[in-house]
């Protein structure tokens, strides 16, 4: 699996001259294959690692699903949505990229249970009021700071509106969720925690940026954005 890892790594490396420079980039449909190659891999990475540690088997498993997920959700928009100006929303690649937020948070429930068993489950309902009002204020924040250039799109609808909006709030869960496995153990939850930490961080970032950037007609497909998500889905899987 090191061998697929530095094969994924040498691709990111690949795809974000590519992203930066254009005129280096692979030909279009080679720059999407190897795109949507790079979440394969993740994905292959992480239930490699279900396969080993069995006891937090399905945890990674429903996490390497979503990553899966992600990358039939652009392997359908490289050959459906791409060349639309205005793709429907949602679309089914939204349903599949959302996908990976609900399968990860699944499996990293599973996580967090795994860890109360080993004794730290009252710390859990100990945060969780705080955890609750995280979530509350993040989701007053993120739909504050985005609604208003996304309502003010001359193309804007209930439902594309909607699915911008779902993203953002859905990394946010994903990330309130960490925040509760970090005070479970007591801040201090290990070199691995940490890395996932902040891999959720930049894709949620990503993300974030990237509904900015569609609401305000900035956003350019294929720039150095959109190796973010596959740079913070490797990371999960380092």
């Amino acid at each position: 699996m090191r061998l697929v890892f530095a094969l994924a790594a040498a691709g990111l490396v690949v795809f974000s001259v590519g992203a930066s420079w254009p005129s280096l980039a692979l030909p279009g449909a080679a720059q999407q294959t190897l795109y949507v190659g790079l979440y394969v891999a993740a994905a292959v990475l992480v239930a490699w690692r279900a396969v080993r540690r069995r006891r937090e088997g399905w945890a990674w498993l429903l996490v390497s699903g979503g990553m899966l997920a992600w990358a039939v959700g652009y392997a359908y928009f490289f050959a459906f949505l791409s060349r639309s100006a205005h793709p429907p929303a949602p679309s089914p690649s939204d349903v599949l990229w959302l996908s990976y937020d609900v399968l990860s948070f699944a499996g990293l429930l599973l996580l967090l249970r795994a860890r109360m068993l080993r004794g730290s489950g009252n710390l859990l309902w100990l945060n969780a009021s705080n955890t609750l009002s995280a979530l509350l204020v993040g989701s007053a924040i993120v739909t504050a700071t985005i609604f208003e250039p996304l309502r003010d799109r001359a193309d804007a609808t209930v439902a594309t509106v909607t699915t911008a909006l779902l993203y953002p709030l859905a990394d946010l869960t994903v990330l309130v969720l960490l925040f509760a496995i970090f005070a479970v153990n007591g801040w201090r939850p290990g070199r691995r925690w940490v890395l996932l930490g902040s891999a959720w961080l930049l894709h949620a970032g990503a993300n974030l940026f990237y509904v900015n950037q569609a609401a305000t007609g900035s956003y350019v497909g294929g720039g150095l954005l959109d190796a973010s998500w596959p740079l913070a889905m490797l990371a999960i899987a380092f």
